[in-house]
């Protein structure tokens, strides 16, 4: 499977709304986000540090889990900082930021993915 179908089956992005020539990949400006989103998020990850479905992620820490859209409009995917408590993800913090924004994030759930948090820095330059 490519990427791009990948994406596709993930999101369950419509067989009529799948690939448009003309609008360079997807007809919906928000499948076409989503797509940019999904291509950013798999070139900056290391694939050690991939998103990963959410299934596997520990219930333990805090972790970064991603969440597609709520049927809004948004230039990408969500992402927050959330915990594993009494059997479903809970927000650890008041804003989520697609693109860089902050967005109240009282009504977000269902996650798809989850990735590790990056080590702290230890004040060596590298």
């Amino acid at each position: 499977m490519t990427e791009r179908e990948e994406f596709e089956v993930h999101f369950g992005i419509p067989i009529e709304q799948r690939r448009s020539p003309s609008a360079g990949g997807y007809a919906q400006r928000e499948f076409q986000m989503m797509w940019a989103g999904w291509q950013a998020s798999r070139r900056t990850t290391p694939d050690r540090e991939a998103w990963q479905p959410v299934e596997t992620a520990p219930k333990g820490p805090s972790i970064q889990l991603w969440v597609p859209a709520l049927g809004i409009f948004v230039d990408g995917p969500w992402r927050g900082r959330w915990s594993y408590v009494a059997n479903q993800w809970v927000l650890d913090t008041p804003f989520c930021e697609p693109d860089g924004r902050g967005v109240s994030v009282s009504e977000i759930h269902n996650p798809t993915h989850w990735m590790p948090l990056p080590p702290a820095p230890n004040g060596e330059k590298g």
